[in-house]
């Protein structure tokens, strides 16, 4: 059978993994989204913000800290929670602020339960230990809204078989779990899993920033990045973090917005370009090697 083409989309990410970006950052960019009359996806932590635990996962990274200070970016009280603090609860401890993003019009991902853990044990969790953690989450949505999750991000694309198979399980319309090309349904071991994945293809602006690149190489190169991707696959999709991209580097996000609407693509939420992709032929399964 002929693939059909499918429709030329961007689509943003914005993970919301602690209580700075919930409370702080979101606000600045749900006023710039509305601006522009666009539609994204968020994905938010839902349990306990341990902004403290991974400002020291990172130390040892010391490009890092060359080109982005941490103090600057959360604030002395968040970088101890965790540590010396308590651990807030990120979305399930602000019901009214994430029904207030779904209120403008745009959708809302679980982002996993607890961000530290997840990114830094997976791997070494068993099958239940991993459906425990997921279903915290899952859970905590159903409680403040009534109805399941459509779709779940893993926090710092960590994932493993064990966690597809969760994924399965929960039926969800689509993960966002990997760095890829285009969405994909994954398989391994000759087991073809279910839950659809929406792949980011494009590199984090705070990425850029630690790899040395001045503003204005950071906006060129994701400029060229998105008209290529959309060359290629008719899909582009790119993630920020509200407490750096929101407000540090909203210019930058600013100027890069302008350039997609100039370029007449569709902006897509993932729950969007989900459903589409799923009745495409452009679809086809991807093997994973791990």
């Amino acid at each position: 059978m002929e693939e059909t083409e499918t429709e030329k989309v961007f689509s943003l990410r914005v993970d919301i993994d602690t209580i700075h970006d919930l409370t702080k950052g979101v606000t600045t960019l749900l006023e710039l989204f509305e601006k522009y009359a666009i539609r994204v996806t968020f994905f938010v932590t839902m349990g306990p913000d341990t902004s403290g635990k991974n400002f020291f996962r990172i130390w040892n990274k010391r490009t890092h800290f060359l080109h982005i200070n941490p103090l600057k970016k959360y604030g002395l009280k968040n970088l101890l929670y965790g540590i010396l603090l308590p651990s807030p609860k990120i979305g399930e401890g602000h019901p009214k602020l994430l029904k207030n993003i779904i209120a403008r019009g745009h959708e809302l991902g679980i982002h996993d339960y607890d961000h530290y853990l997840w990114a830094n044990h997976l791997e070494e969790m068993t099958l239940e230990e991993i459906e425990t953690i997921f279903s915290r989450s899952y859970n905590a949505y159903k409680r403040i809204f009534g109805t399941p999750p459509k779709g779940s991000a893993a926090p710092s694309f960590k994932w493993t078989v064990k966690s597809l198979k969760i994924l399965d399980k929960y039926k969800l319309l689509y993960a966002s779990d990997m760095k890829g090309k285009k969405p994909f349904i994954p398989a391994f071991d000759n087991v073809l899993f279910r839950t659809l994945q929406i792949p980011i293809n494009t590199p984090l602006i705070e990425d850029l920033v630690v790899r040395g690149k001045s503003d204005l190489e950071i906006l060129k190169f994701l400029k060229k990045k998105l008209l290529d991707n959309v060359e290629k696959y008719n899909f582009s999709a790119m993630y920020i973090h509200p407490s750096y991209e929101g407000i540090h580097k909203v210019h930058i996000l600013r100027d890069f917005l302008q350039f997609v609407i100039s370029q007449n693509l569709s902006f897509s939420r993932f729950c969007e370009v989900a459903k589409v992709w799923k009745k495409s032929n452009a679809l086809k399964e991807h093997f994973i090697n791990l």
